[in-house]
Formats: C-alpha cells, sequence, structure tokens
C-alpha cells in the first residue's frame, strides 16, 4: 500500500500515457509510478481566476490538447508541454468563457472535445480551436443536472446519460436525431456517480443503492439489478471493465468490491476495506492501482491484487485493527488500536506491539501540562484499569478496585495527576520508571463535605499549574464546574489542601478542556464558549479574576492542541468534534478561522507555519500529515449567539453597518461593525421564546427605523431603533425597546408568525406591517389598530404561509404547498402554482424608476433547490396581473434557504441553500442566468443580510451555525449604485 498525502477534497483525474494527472484547487500535478510506488512528477499552475477550484479534467490518447473545467470557463493546456515538461513553472493555460457551468466533459480521438452544461445543453468543439461551436443541442426540457456520464470514440456513437438533483435519469445520442431521449423519473435519490461499461451501466444513488441498467434495450425505466452494501451515502464509483470489478465508496469510510455475473445478471459482493480516512468522494483506476481521495485532504494509492490482504507489518503476524490514538517520541511513534493494545512503529515503518493487556483497556495518551521535563521525555499511556509508560511498557499504576475507572489522566513534569470514577485524584511520581505500588490520591467526597454516590463528579479534564510557591491542579467537571486543589511545593499532602469551585458560567454544560497560559486560564465549554480568567502568578493563592467569554462559532468544542509562539504573535490551538480547528491569538484576543482540518476528534499534533496549519495524526498505521491554509474570515463574531443564527438585518452606516440578529437562543441582539468589519460597540439583548421571522421598516427619519419580530406562538413584538450620536463621532443605535406587543388573540393567528414591514414611511405616525402563519389559512396587512388589507388563501388548499411580503401596496403570501398568492388593497388576488414542494424563501422588491414604479418583483426559493422571479403589475384602473414567471431550477442540491432581490436595474437575485452555496443571478433576455457562485464556510446557512452592492459588486453578510461577511466583484459594466 503506497500513500501520498494531499490537501485534496476532491479528486478530478484522468490518466495519459504513463502518467495520472490530478487537480488539486487551482493546480495539475502529474504523477508517475517508480519502483511501484506513486510518486509526483510535476505540478502545473496555479490558474489566475479568483477562487478556482477545478472541476472536471480530461484528454483523450490522440488529443493535442488537456481540457479541464472551472465554473462557466473551459481551459486547455498542450498535451506535449504536460509531458515532456520536468519543472514546477506557472502555465498560462488558455482559456474560454461559457454561457453555464461546464457539468461535464469528453475530448474525442477525432481531435473534438464535447462540453455538457448544467442545463443539460451540449455543445461540440474542435479541439485545436474549443472557443467556436462545430454543433449546439439545446436543453433537455430545462434540466438541470448534477452530473454527466458519457463513452464512444467520436461524436456520432457517443453515448450520454444525465443525472439531476431530483433522482431524474436521461439517456441520449446527441450524436444521432433519430434517437429518442429516455427519461427514468422514478427516483432512487440523487445519483451521485455513474458510469458506462459496454452496454451496461453502472450507478450509486442517495438511497446507499449500486444498480446496473441495460442501455442495449433501453431499459432505463427499470435497473436489471440492484444491491445495497454501504451504511452512508456513496459518493463514487469506478470499474475495471477487463474483469467487471466495480468498487463503491462513500460516507462510511468503506470501499465495497463487487462483480457483475452476466449469465444471472446480478451483482456479488466480493470484498470490504475499511479505510478510515474520512468521506471518501471520488475513485480512479490506474496501472492496477485505485487511486482513493477523500474530503479529509488525503489522496492515496491501493493495490488491486492487494485489496483483501490483511494490514501486517513488522514482527506481527495478525491483523491489526483501527487505531484510535497516536504519540510521537523521537522518531518513534506509539499507537493504541482499538484492541487495547500498544503499539510502537519506528521511522523504518517496523511495527511492534509495546504492551498488550485486555484488562488495561489502554485508550488514550496522557496530555502535558506546565512544566514538562525536557531532559527525560515520556509517553504515558493509560485506559481505564491502569497506566503504561510506553518506551519501557512499564506498569505505572494498576487499579484494583472493581468499581472504580480512571477517567482523565494528566502529566506535570515529573508527576502523574489521574481522576477517577469514585471522586479521587491520584498523583503518581514518575521517577526513573519505578512504578508506585500506593499512589497518594485526595477523596473529593471528604474534603467536600461528603458527596452522594448517586451524583459524582465526572472531571473531563485537568491542568497543573504554578503561582508563587504553590502547585495548583485545576479540574473541569462534567458538571459546568471548575474544582482547584491546591498542594504545597513539593507537592506533599498538607494542611493546606483545599477546593474552589467556579461560578458556573456554562450555561449547565460541561467543560470540554483547560489551558493556563502566562497567568491566564482558558476554559472550553461544551456550549460553544471559550472562557478566560486571569490570576497573579506571584500569589500563593490561585485567585482567578474573570476577564471575558468568546463565544467560538460552533458547539461542543473538543480540546485544546497546543501555544504556538512566533515571536510576539502567539496562538492557542484547540478543535472541534465537527473536523475543525479555531486559532487564538493571545496578544490581540482575536480568533483566527480555520476549517476542516482532516482530523476529526483523533489524536493531533498541530503547528502553525506561516500562513498555514500542519496537522498529524494517525489513521490505519500511517503517519498522515496533513497542511491548511488558514482562512482570515470578513466577519465571525464570538459573542452574539450560542448556536445558529436565525435572522439578520443590517442597517448600513457611513463608518459600516449596525447588525440586528436573532438566533435559536431566544436572544435578539443588535452590534455594531466598522468598515473593516471590527466591533465597534455591542448593545443589550432581548430575549424572547421562538424568533420565526424578522423585518426592518425604514422611518421618514433617517436615525429612525422600526423593527418586527415575529414569535412561534403568534406573538408580534415592535421594537423602536434610534440610531444616536456618539462622543467619538460614531453613529449608534440605542438599546432595543420594544414600543408594541401584540398576541395571537389580536392578530388572529395561532402558528408560527410570518411578518413583513413596508420599506417606507406611511400615514403619519401609523406603522404598516402584514402578519400570517402555517397555521391559519389567510395574511392581512393591518396598522396597529387598523386593518388594510386581507389575503385569504382557499380553506380547501389547508395550507398555511411559509413567508409573507409587503411591498408597494401589495400583499404576498407564499404557501406551504408551493402556491404564490397576491392581493391589492382593492381586494383583487392572484394565484400562481409555482412548484410542488414548499416555498421555503421570499423576497420582494418595488421599483422605485418613475416608468417602472407600477411593477413589484418576487423572488422565491422552494425545497427542491429552484429559485423564481416573479414579475407582477399593478395599476388602480388595470388591476393586478402576473406578467413573467422565470425559473432557475434545481440551481442549489439542496432546499433554498433565503433569498435576496437587490437589484432592478438589472434584475439581480441572490439566494443561499443548505449545499452552503450563495448564487448570485441576473435576468437577462427573460432568462435568469446565474453569473457568481460563492461557497461560505458557514454551517446550515439560514440567510442573506445586504451590506451593499453597485453593478460591479457586492457585501453581504451569511448566517447560520456563524457569521460571514462575503465580498466579490462582478464582471459586469458600470460601477453605479443598484
Amino acid at each position: 500500500m503506497e500513500f501520498r498525502i494531499e490537501n485534496l477534497p476532491r479528486l478530478a483525474a484522468f490518466s495519459f500515457k504513463d502518467y495520472l494527472f490530478c487537480a488539486k484547487g487551482s493546480y495539475i500535478e502529474r504523477y508517475e509510478v517508480e519502483n511501484g510506488e506513486v510518486r509526483i512528477g510535476r505540478k502545473f499552475g496555479p490558474i489566475e481566476e479568483k477562487g478556482c477550484e477545478i472541476g472536471q479534467i480530461a484528454g483523450s490518447s490522440t488529443s493535442v490538447n488537456v481540457f479541464f473545467t472551472c465554473g462557466h470557463s473551459l481551459y486547455w493546456l498542450s498535451t506535449l508541454e504536460l509531458l515532456t515538461s520536468s519543472n514546477d513553472t506557472n502555465v498560462i493555460p488558455k482559456r474560454a468563457h461559457k454561457q453555464c457551468r461546464i457539468a461535464h466533459i469528453r475530448p474525442f480521438d477525432n481531435q473534438t472535445v464535447m462540453l455538457i452544461y448544467s442545463n443539460s445543453a451540449i455543445d461540440l468543439c474542435s479541439a485545436q480551436d474549443p472557443e467556436g461551436t462545430l454543433k449546439a443541442i439545446p436543453p433537455q426540457k430545462s434540466v438541470q443536472i448534477m452530473g454527466a456520464t458519457s463513452d464512444g470514440e467520436n461524436f456520432e456513437k457517443c453515448r450520454v446519460l444525465l443525472h439531476t438533483y431530483l433522482g431524474s435519469m436521461m439517456l441520449l445520442m446527441p450524436g444521432r436525431e433519430d434517437f429518442p431521449s429516455i427519461t427514468y423519473d422514478g427516483s432512487p435519490g440523487m445519483t451521485f456517480d455513474a458510469l458506462i461499461a459496454g452496454h451496461l451501466c453502472f450507478s450509486i444513488h442517495d438511497d446507499r443503492s449500486l444498480r446496473v441498467w441495460d442501455l442495449d434495450n433501453q431499459k432505463l425505466n427499470t435497473s436489471i439489478a440492484h444491491e445495497f452494501g454501504h451504511m452512508a451515502r456513496p459518493f463514487s464509483l469506478c470499474i475495471n471493465e477487463r474483469t467487471m470489478t466495480i468498487y463503491t465508496a462513500g460516507n462510511d469510510e468503506k470501499i465495497l468490491r463487487w462483480n457483475w455475473d452476466p449469465r444471472t445478471q446480478k451483482l456479488i459482493a466480493t470484498g470490504e476495506r475499511t479505510m478510515s480516512i474520512g468521506s471518501i468522494r471520488k475513485m480512479v483506476l490506474w496501472k492496477r492501482k485505485l487511486i482513493i481521495a477523500s474530503d479529509a485532504g488525503f489522496l492515496l494509492s491501493l493495490d488491486q491484487e492487494a485489496f483483501d490482504f490483511p494490514i501486517t507489518a513488522g514482527k506481527i503476524s495478525k491483523t491489526i485493527t483501527s487505531i484510535r490514538a497516536a504519540c510521537s517520541l523521537g522518531n518513534v511513534s506509539f499507537l493504541i488500536d482499538e484492541k487495547g493494545q500498544l503499539l510502537k512503529l519506528t521511522k523504518e515503518d517496523a511495527l511492534d506491539i509495546s504492551f498488550s493487556d485486555p484488562a488495561f483497556k489502554i485508550r488514550y495518551f496522557a496530555s502535558s501540562s506546565g512544566f514538562e521535563s525536557q531532559a527525560d521525555k515520556m509517553v504515558i499511556a493509560w485506559g481505564e484499569k491502569g497506566i503504561v509508560e510506553a518506551a519501557t511498557s512499564t506498569v505505572l499504576y494498576k487499579s484494583t478496585d472493581p468499581s472504580s475507572r480512571l477517567i482523565s489522566v494528566i502529566r506535570w513534569d515529573r508527576l502523574l495527576f489521574a481522576a477517577t470514577s469514585d471522586d479521587k485524584i491520584l498523583w503518581i511520581p514518575v521517577d526513573a520508571h519505578i512504578p508506585s505500588p500506593s499512589p497518594n490520591f485526595i477523596d473529593l467526597r471528604v474534603l467536600r463535605g461528603g458527596i452522594s454516590k448517586k451524583n459524582p463528579f465526572i472531571i473531563n479534564c485537568a491542568a497543573v499549574f504554578k503561582s508563587g510557591s504553590m502547585n495548583h491542579c485545576l479540574f473541569g467537571c462534567a458538571s459546568s464546574q471548575l474544582m482547584l486543589v491546591s498542594f504545597d511545593e513539593n507537592f506533599a499532602q498538607s494542611e493546606k489542601i483545599k477546593i474552589l469551585e467556579a461560578t458556573k458560567l456554562f450555561n449547565g454544560d460541561a467543560v470540554q478542556d483547560l489551558w493556563v497560559e502566562d497567568g491566564h486560564l482558558y476554559a472550553l465549554g461544551k456550549c460553544g464558549y471559550m472562557f478566560i480568567w486571569s490570576f497573579d502568578v506571584d500569589s500563593d493563592m490561585a485567585e482567578f479574576h474573570f476577564l471575558q467569554r468568546v463565544y467560538v462559532g460552533i458547539d461542543w468544542p473538543c480540546r485544546f492542541l497546543q501555544t504556538n509562539h512566533q515571536g510576539e504573535l502567539k496562538r492557542l490551538i484547540f478543535g472541534f468534534k465537527a473536523k475543525v480547528a479555531i486559532l487564538y491569538d493571545l496578544s490581540t484576543q482575536m480568533c483566527v478561522w480555520h476549517s476542516d482540518c482532516g482530523g476529526g476528534n483523533r489524536q493531533w499534533n498541530a503547528n502553525v507555519q506561516g500562513d498555514s496549519i500542519q496537522f498529524e495524526h494517525i489513521r490505519n498505521q500511517i503517519r498522515f500529515v496533513t497542511e491548511s491554509k488558514i482562512h482570515h474570515p470578513q466577519l465571525l463574531d464570538r459573542t452574539l449567539h450560542i448556536g445558529k443564527v436565525l435572522f439578520c438585518e443590517v442597517i448600513p452606516s457611513e463608518n459600516g453597518f449596525h447588525l440586528i440578529s436573532a438566533g435559536a437562543d431566544n436572544r435578539l441582539v443588535i452590534s455594531s461593525y466598522s468598515s473593516e468589519n471590527q466591533l465597534i460597540a455591542f448593545h443589550e439583548r432581548f430575549e424572547a421564546d421562538g424568533f420565526v421571522s424578522l423585518s426592518l421598516s425604514r422611518t421618514s427619519s433617517p436615525n429612525l427605523f422600526h423593527l418586527f419580530a415575529g414569535l412561534s406562538k403568534g406573538k408580534l413584538v415592535i421594537f423602536d431603533v434610534n440610531l444616536i450620536k456618539k462622543v467619538n463621532g460614531n453613529i449608534l443605535p440605542s438599546s432595543l425597546a420594544p414600543r408594541h406587543t401584540l398576541d395571537s388573540e389580536k392578530l388572529g393567528v395561532s402558528g408560527r408568525l410570518q411578518v413583513a414591514a413596508e420599506l417606507m414611511y406611511l400615514s403619519g405616525d401609523r406603522l404598516k406591517f402584514a402578519v400570517g402563519d402555517d397555521c391559519s389559512d389567510q395574511a392581512i396587512c393591518t396598522s396597529v389598530d387598523v386593518e388594510e388589507m386581507t389575503l385569504k388563501i382557499a380553506s380547501q388548499d389547508r395550507a398555511g404561509f411559509s413567508k409573507i411580503g409587503l411591498s408597494n401596496g401589495i400583499l404576498i403570501g407564499a404557501s406551504t404547498n408551493g402556491t404564490l398568492y397576491a392581493s391589492m388593497k382593492t381586494g383583487e388576488m392572484k394565484e400562481l402554482n409555482l412548484c410542488h414542494c414548499g416555498i421555503s424563501a421570499l423576497s420582494i422588491f418595488s421599483a422605485s424608476h418613475p416608468e417602472k414604479a407600477r411593477f413589484v418583483y418576487a423572488a422565491l426559493g422552494d425545497e427542491a433547490g429552484s429559485v423564481h422571479l416573479v414579475t407582477l403589475f399593478c395599476d388602480a384602473k388595470e388591476g393586478l396581473q402576473i406578467e413573467h414567471v422565470n425559473t432557475l431550477a434545481a440551481i442549489h442540491a439542496s432546499t433554498v434557504t433565503d433569498v435576496l432581490l437587490y437589484s432592478i436595474d438589472p434584475i439581480r437575485m441572490m439566494s443561499v441553500s443548505l449545499d452552503c452555496r450563495l448564487v448570485v443571478a441576473e435576468l437577462q433576455n427573460d432568462k435568469l442566468i446565474e453569473i457568481d457562485c460563492v461557497e461560505t464556510r458557514v454551517q446550515d446557512p439560514c440567510g442573506i443580510a445586504m451590506i451593499e452592492a453597485t453593478k460591479k459588486s457586492y457585501r453581504v453578510i451569511v448566517y447560520g451555525h456563524g457569521i460571514e461577511t462575503i465580498s466579490n466583484n462582478l464582471k459586469t459594466l458600470g460601477a453605479e449604485k443598484c
């Protein structure tokens, strides 16, 4: 087994002669085999395009060019240059910009190349001049495709299989006009990958199935065979056509091997291999090797002939199970496997069993803290029933109490501190590897006046530090408390021993990890906060003074990794169970964000090198080193909310903007930021039960806004937001002041209240707004005391409102069954059935231009990932008309969570989805066209809030599990404000 480690989230690759070309980000890398090992030859790139990540790469055996894609762009490089160049140099490829995202490319041997677009249109181009078009085939029924596969030596004989986000599959031969397209609309789930082999097609789907289709007999309507083998989504498959061996892999970190029996027309499972490298996203076959890429950043090769062989090394004759922890000492690595064995791996890759005793249940390595001795480093391994020194296999402690188990072990210089399940603290001196038969211990129950065995303290973590002449051991507990145990300078039991309990700042959540650094204590809570205290390092009394808490953006922080000192720059690294790492700058007290370190909550070693972080961890007996760039987000505030941010509204200002946000923690927060996204001021919170909508209304005064907050039980709270001038020149909002509170009885609603407000000030002092909910069959536009107009959904639909909007005297409601309703003050109503699923997002915009003043535009998103633009015409004489409906089908891979219609000239809209993509679309020649797409680092995005936009650029906030500002430039002429 040969491994090569790269930071590679996806694998786009093709083989040409004796080389394998792989796309990595904006580079192309050439691999070759030397003495049976895969090694890298040359790197080409980068491609000079902002945010470019190569999606497709392909070539043919006789092609003069190698083609690769990035979004709407097609690039190509000379085949001769790729084969003969031996040095890493920047290559400027040729480029053609296409009108739609390129989903699939296939070069043919007759010097032509076929391009398949995301809207299912097909172009045939010359391989020598790909900018032109030899033949163009229009889209197939406006289908938005997820991917495609093809075969054939030329365009006339080519077969194309398209698959969509909704599970449909379509077979066509674009080179033959007499060949009918065959569509299968039955949904085995999304098709993640498909390959054509002879008269058969093999595909993998969202329902975890591997399916076989007969293409010769055109039996695409029913698969001739299917099997289930994966425990999670399979994402990739590859086929050895000579042996008809199929390999599938995906989210369950397993590779399954299948064989196709043509006689019985059945799939036969012939092998399984657990890789433990994260979700496997892509596989290709090359030179009898299986090239595998995972989302954790690994690229590795596996010999097909060795697929079934157990992993063996050194003197071990039996199969080694998965590795759960690793630790290095010089050139030797120590591993702990799932069986509780302690293994030793040398630099020469010799692997030996160092210690094996099932009674110990070895699971972890002890973390070090404080003054670690550099003269005599040791590696301490421990389990529920004992502690072992790894280098010499010396037993340091073995429990004889069957009812007690070790919970945590920490090393401080030559002392080990161990916490037990029966609330005892053991301290074990480690000197010249002499075991301690009867270690000293403290019974916390006795010191605390007795604790019931039914409610024991569970200690999650510990930190040891020194202040004055005293030594202290601090323990973090599952009961959200901190316990401090103090010792004298010789760590002897004395009358100075005491326990202190910190204030419960963790909201009832567990303390996950502790770190002491330069007179400061850092604690991670399961609630997603990091707490910081200071203490006097010269005083014997460790009295902690609380400084601040920092919300680090994601729940379940895992543990601190290390401090990293680079001159005056001091950074604290800690990680999460969601494969995320955070850097906290100790000097500036600012967080630097880094995502997807690939290690999960496994044993890590981490180090910062310039603008990158290197993570070292061991999986399946292989030492992995991954390097990832540090991301500096535009905005990732740490103090706004606990958990997900549900709604945001932005008030732009001269020197920045004000942010109003409502979260899943039932808090409404207002804060102010500079143009560089630095927090200027943080204002008071307002707490309520269950925010389900938020709407901001301007008034005739530039410094007064009204905020409407809809709550889960039909309650509406209206706030005055006043901007006041501070001494330093910044205009800041005052604290949130509720002006009116209307209950469900007065509003006539009982469900999750949707609320919308006019973006202008009307009728003197009256507040004009609209309300509706997901239970009632009507929505009303009203002031506090006067009803303006009513929009009622037909009772036979039995549907409520998922979203409502109000603009220019038009009330719009989007129902939970996919129907759009619009109403004027005159009572005239129109309805439009947009989709068969629920409408999940709505944004409306009325034109201010005199020629367009009677037009209202509505942008909508649905649960199938499509976005819609509806143009309405309203006139007192001519009434209300639905003028145009434009749809961009399945532009997202998941439910659209928010849309934002922000420009009329040109008409532009944004959408964000659970697929973590922000898409900008523009209406061109009566068609919605995607003009920009940005991936956000916010997990489970809930919505978008606009800060500013021009015809050339935009700056928005995307919020969900975290908040991020995204700024991007559009390739559009003009620079006026939209």
